[in-house]
């Protein structure tokens, strides 16, 4: 059965994601929630893995970097958008500045249609705490450079980003999720209350 990776296309993502998520959102069809958050979001349009979501179709978005001349630019970007929400936060595994409270914080729905976690850090452990925030559609950077069949993720206290697609495959399984599709530099995961062999063969 051939991957998901011959939908890859890029029109702001860059491994092909915009493609491979376009097929994903519209297979699913009304299950979609037409929400996504990105962190870290840099201006918006760079490398974005959900700008063709809210720039183009008009989804709710939260937009989250910490970077504050990036963040200027991401305002910028975003400012004619009414739907779009941001946030010029650093991204912690718990706490304040978890993902969680930051969408509590910003009144942003908890259902939310696409999830994309990119800080180069402890995306990992994000992910492992994230509990009021539930996205049907998981896409979340991994280290290229650790052989996909090893199971490895840093400890938290580390910022390293060592994590292989592998280790966030288990973690999605008891999260609830399958991984259907891994780019260069991420790893693609669909609920498993979502998932149709047919539409999205396991990775």
């Amino acid at each position: 059965m051939e991957k998901l990776n011959k939908y890859a296309d890029n029109i702001y993502s860059q491994h092909g994601e915009d493609g491979i998520l376009k097929y994903i959102v519209n297979a699913l069809g009304k299950k979609i929630h037409k929400s996504c958050c990105e962190f870290g979001a840099w201006d918006g349009l760079l490398g974005s893995n959900s700008c063709r979501f809210w720039k183009e179709l008009g989804w709710d978005a939260l937009l989250i970097e910490a970077d504050k001349k990036k963040y200027s630019n991401l305002v910028e970007n975003c400012k004619n958008f009414d739907k779009v929400k941001t946030a010029n936060t650093k991204i912690e595994i718990n706490g304040e500045n978890s993902i969680d409270e930051i969408c509590k914080r910003n009144n942003f729905a908890p259902k939310i249609g696409i999830i994309s976690i990119d800080i180069d850090s402890v995306d990992y452990h994000v992910w492992k705490y994230m509990q009021y925030v539930d996205p049907q559609i998981v896409i979340i950077e991994h280290n290229y450079l650790i052989d996909p069949e090893v199971e490895y993720h840093d400890p938290e206290t580390s910022h390293a980003l060592l994590c292989s697609s592998s280790a966030l495959a288990k973690l999605g399984e008891k999260k609830g999720y399958f991984l259907i599709c891994c780019t260069e530099t991420n790893s693609i995961f669909i609920k498993k209350n979502l998932y149709d062999a047919k539409l999205f063969p396991k990775y």
